[in-house]
C-alpha cells in the first residue's frame, strides 16, 4: 500500500483502501480482503495473496493509478497517436509511417487493457 492511501474498516473481513490517483488526481477507492491485505503486507506477491482481486484495483494499491487513470493514460496515447497525423502525414508517402505508428500504439493499449482486464 502507498503512503497516501489509507486503510479502514469496511464490514467484517474488509478493508476499504482509498487513496489519489496518481494520474487523475481524484479520489478512489476499493474494497480488498483483510487477510490479503495482510499477507502482501508481510511481503507475499499481492496475485497470490488477493487473486480474487481484479487486476485493477491490485494495481491501485501497487501504483496509484486508478482504472479512470489508466483509460486516461491509454486515450493520451491514442490523442498523441492521432495528432502525429498532421505532424507526420505532409505527403502520401510519409503516412505510411505513421500508419505503422498507431498501429504499434493500439497494440501496446490493447496488451495494457488485458492486462488490466484478464481473469480476477
Amino acid at each position: 500500500m502507498r503512503s497516501d492511501q489509507t486503510r479502514t474498516y469496511a464490514r467484517p473481513g474488509v478493508y476499504r483502501v482509498v487513496g489519489t490517483c496518481t494520474v487523475t488526481g481524484e479520489r478512489h477507492g476499493a474494497d480488498y480482503p483483510m487477510g490479503g491485505l495482510d499477507r502482501w503486507d508481510s511481503g507475499e506477491l499481492i496475485q497470490n495473496a488477493m487473486p480474487d482481486v481484479s487486476k485493477a484495483d491490485r494495481e491501485f494499491l501497487q501504483s496509484g493509478i486508478s482504472p479512470k487513470g489508466w483509460r486516461k493514460m491509454l486515450l493520451d496515447e491514442v490523442l498523441h497517436a492521432v495528432i502525429a497525423v498532421d505532424f507526420e502525414c505532409g505527403e502520401l508517402n510519409e503516412c505510411d509511417s505513421f500508419a505503422q505508428s498507431v498501429a504499434e500504439a493500439l497494440s501496446r493499449i490493447h496488451l495494457m487493457l488485458e492486462n488490466l482486464n484478464e481473469g480476477r
